[in-house]
């Protein structure tokens, strides 16, 4: 998966970051760029649509980005990934609050 590390290298992101982001182990997205792991069908399709390729772009099937299909500003989890990545901890704790509470609130309504 050498196109994962480019991806990844091309925006600044490391390893760990990329980790939080899929919520795995950082060991795992070593895995994954080493080819040593097949990337899960879900985060295929997170990761195509965080950096903005197609899925056969990012697997190494093609050498075209197809960035047809996504609007000139990016992505939604694009855009909500840089905005995260902006926020003083304060906010970061409010919003892992939220989150756990909606996740929270969710599994009681299933």
């Amino acid at each position: 998966m050498k196109r994962l590390k480019q991806l990844r290298l091309e925006i600044g992101l490391t390893q760990g970051e990329l980790a939080k982001l899929l919520n795995v182990e950082l060991a795992a997205i070593s895995k994954y760029e080493t080819g040593r792991v097949q990337l899960k069908e879900d985060y295929i399709k997170i990761l195509s649509d965080f950096f903005n390729v197609s899925s056969d772009y990012l697997l190494g099937n093609s050498n075209i980005r197809d960035v047809s299909k996504h609007n000139s500003e990016g992505t939604l989890f694009g855009k909500v990934y840089s905005k995260i990545k902006k926020m003083d901890e304060e906010e970061l704790k409010f919003l892992d609050t939220l989150v756990n509470k909606l996740t929270k609130d969710n599994e009681e309504n299933k």
